[in-house]
């Protein structure tokens, strides 16, 4: 009141006792000033969060700890330390009024709902980012609110933050239990603490998470990790196949494997024999070169051969290929190299794949019922093979690792 009353050239005297200075006489300047600071006080206490302001020292020191926030984790971490802070003297509270001769009243009343929305849906400083004013208002939501909004983000109604929508999009690509702890690992660490860091630090991207994007997370974690957990239950108790184990009863299986086998069989000899014969007539073509350049050269020197040995020796007959004996499977896939094993074992796949196709995919008047059987037929050979390849290479790859890395490790 002096202030504003100095501002405006007045003076503010006052009654000092009997003997003191008299009470100057009444002005309509002073009067004016006095009903505009009642006015402007009343109108201000109005105003809830000036009045919150006003009546709590809690309220204040909350609300400047929370202005004086500069990034969307600290505004998180600020948020989540004043509830927890505020908790504590709410149960102090509750105590007390229970049994006051027990429990002593606590120093600072603690916020109340009405309170603490003031607090995070209230007035923000300027320097406030749109992902800082929405991260303080999800925190000043009640438990029924924050779980309309973790509904909303369930059903898609509400649209996931970027940082939420990376982690589900991470969330996805973990297929097994242990790729999922891996994740509960990346959670509670961040990437430079972890000795196996993953493509996208999630305790980072979690820190600007609000509490209802948090909740609806945590709840997406525990689906996926359970729904693992009962897949692998149910993998080891069902009976008959285990886990990765080949399906031997099906009798569509077994025909192909059958196939395979066969095909595979017979393309190796083939090959084998054909590389054999190929091998016999390379060496032969040599030995007959090697023959005549002798025999031109010594018959310039005018050596002493008879006419026609060099020339009747490079003439001889190849060896026939019932010379040799009949290869067998196993022999024949030691002769070969491994791309070419490959590519047998490839062309037996198809052929037996060929085999299992039914008659009417082959008729010249196909029924448009059989012509949609014939591509997914093409669409499924085609798409077991890629994945059944890969697998195998992944397989042979983690093997060939493993006793590479044996092998340096032994003495």
């Amino acid at each position: 009141m002096r202030g504003m009353a100095r501002g405006y050239g007045l003076e503010l005297q006052a009654w000092k006792g009997v003997r003191g200075p008299e009470i100057p006489q009444r002005s309509e300047t002073r009067a004016e000033v006095g009903r505009f600071l009642r006015a402007y006080t009343d109108a201000r206490l109005t105003d809830g969060e000036t009045r919150a302001r006003n009546s709590s020292p809690l309220f204040r020191e909350f609300q400047e700890q929370l202005d004086q926030a500069r990034t969307p984790q600290e505004v998180n971490r600020d948020s989540a330390d004043l509830l927890r802070r505020n908790w504590q003297p709410g149960e102090q509270w509750l105590k007390h009024r229970q049994d006051p001769e027990v429990h002593p009243r606590p120093a600072n009343k603690p916020l109340s709902g009405k309170e603490q929305k003031l607090l995070f849906a209230g007035r923000v400083p300027s320097h406030y980012t749109a992902e800082m004013i929405r991260l303080r208002q999800t925190w000043g939501l009640s438990k029924e609110e924050r779980a309309r909004r973790v509904l909303g983000l369930r059903e898609g109604r509400i649209e996931p933050s970027p940082a939420l929508r990376i982690m589900l999009a991470d969330l996805e690509s973990r297929r097994t239990i242990g790729q999922m702890r891996h994740y509960s690992a990346q959670l509670a660490k961040y990437n430079h603490e972890m000795d196996r860091p993953g493509k996208n630090d999630l305790r980072a991207l979690n820190d600007r998470l609000g509490p209802d994007e948090r909740d609806y997370h945590y709840e997406r974690v525990k689906e996926k990790m359970q729904a693992l957990e009962r897949t692998r239950t149910l993998e080891q108790t069902r009976p008959g196949r285990a886990f990765s184990a080949p399906p031997t009863d099906s009798a569509s299986f077994r025909e192909y494997t059958t196939a395979v086998r066969r095909h595979e069989e017979r393309l190796l000899v083939e090959t084998a024999s054909q590389q054999r014969e190929e091998q016999q007539e390379r060496l032969a073509r040599q030995e007959r070169e090697r023959l005549v350049r002798e025999w031109v050269k010594e018959s310039r020197e005018g050596a002493g051969l008879p006419s026609g040995t060099k020339q009747q020796e490079s003439q001889k007959e190849l060896p026939t290929k019932g010379e040799r004996p009949e290869l067998t499977p196993q022999q024949a896939r030691a002769e070969l190299s491994p791309e070419m094993r490959r590519e047998v074992r490839i062309t037996a796949q198809q052929m037996a794949w060929a085999d299992l196709a039914p008659p009417e995919i082959y008729e010249t008047d196909r029924s448009p019922a059989a012509a949609a059987l014939d591509q997914q037929f093409v669409h499924a050979m085609e798409r077991l093979l890629i994945d059944g390849r890969r697998a195998a290479d992944a397989r042979e790859a983690f093997i060939t690792e493993k006793v590479g890395l044996a092998a340096r490790r032994a003495p």
